[in-house]
């Protein structure tokens, strides 16, 4: 029997505990104040048990794009999930070039199901994330794919849509404060979905990736292989996390752990490391991996998931050809 619930930095909760008499509990009060909201929690807790780990951490996930491997047509079952997934969660998303069937997003897109249904939050230089960590004021932007990165941070408070953790009703002088406060934040977060050029431990590489003025780190999606090293140009940081999971059948992936980046933010600096993900051994996921073909060990790094068995028929179809010859 549930006792006690207590809701922490959720939606429209700061810090919320209610407590539980025996029998039938109702909840009333005014419109807009988060009632629904805790209906929202236990039905995540109900459905997705891997959500206690951001509850418990008190983590804000990120989308850094390729949400879907095509951009249209994705079957319902899986449209469903993952709104199932992301509920009540409204996470900030940029948009990447698996998720645009032309070149800017669109009504035939399935990602824009997801942020029409509230579960994502798509970001730019226009709508940024704003939000309060240990006392210190954090916003985040971003460039979606095809878009430029900004040389530095620099809003217009007036010309700027700020998309709040907590989506709260604010009045006219809090929204004020607001914007006042993100345009001089205390940390600047710019997610980024590009073709960029980080160095591996094998040889030093001429990276073209500067200081942006005002911008602490940028974080890009798109190059699904995880950087070697991360470049710090002054006050910017270049990270580029990879992707979550294995993305292709290759030797490589034999040591790569997938993992999602992490940053803790507290009052006198932040910090990133690399929390990995439950996951099956390469041996069990990837057929064969003692049998790659010499064309296979090669893949372009914007390519999506290949190498699983449902993916191999055109090999499989040269085995049958040569059977029957």
């Amino acid at each position: 029997m549930i006792c006690k619930i207590v809701l922490s930095n959720f939606m429209a909760h700061t810090k919320t505990e209610l407590e539980l008499a025996d029998g039938l509990t109702v909840l009333v009060g005014p419109n807009n104040i988060g009632k629904s909201t805790v209906a929202v929690a236990l039905k995540i807790l109900a459905r997705n048990s891997n959500s206690n780990f951001v509850m418990q951490h008190e983590l804000q996930p990120i989308l850094l794009g390729d949400i879907f491997d095509k951009p249209r047509d994705n079957p319902n079952w899986l449209i469903s999930r993952m709104l199932d997934i992301f509920e009540g969660q409204c996470i900030p998303t940029i948009v990447g070039n698996h998720d645009c069937e032309n070149p800017h997003l669109d009504e035939n897109d399935s990602l824009t199901i997801l942020a029409k249904a509230g579960a994502i939050r798509l970001l730019d230089q226009q709508h940024l994330w704003a939000c309060s960590f240990e006392g210190r004021t954090v916003a985040i932007g971003g460039s979606p794919y095809r878009y430029p990165i900004p040389d530095s941070f620099a809003i217009e408070p007036d010309k700027v849509q700020l998309i709040f953790q907590n989506p709260v009703s604010f009045s006219n002088e809090q929204s004020d404060t607001w914007r006042k406060a993100v345009s001089k934040p205390s940390l600047v977060v710019w997610m980024t979905h590009h073709d960029l050029t980080f160095p591996n431990l094998n040889e030093a590489v001429v990276t073209h990736l500067n200081e942006l003025v005002g911008i602490d780190y940028v974080t890009n999606g798109h190059i699904h292989r995880r950087a070697s090293a991360d470049v710090v140009r002054c006050q910017t940081t270049w990270v580029n996390p990879g992707n979550i999971v294995r993305r292709s059948r290759s030797d490589s992936i034999r040591g790569h752990e997938p993992a999602a980046l992490r940053m803790d933010i507290a009052s006198n600096g932040q910090w990133l490391h690399y929390v990995k993900v439950p996951h099956l051994a390469a041996e069990q996921v990837f057929y064969d991996l003692d049998a790659l073909d010499a064309d296979e060990t090669q893949s372009n790094q914007s390519s999506f998931i290949t190498g699983l068995p449902c993916f191999n028929l055109e090999k499989q179809n040269r085995e049958l050809a040569s059977c029957s010859s």
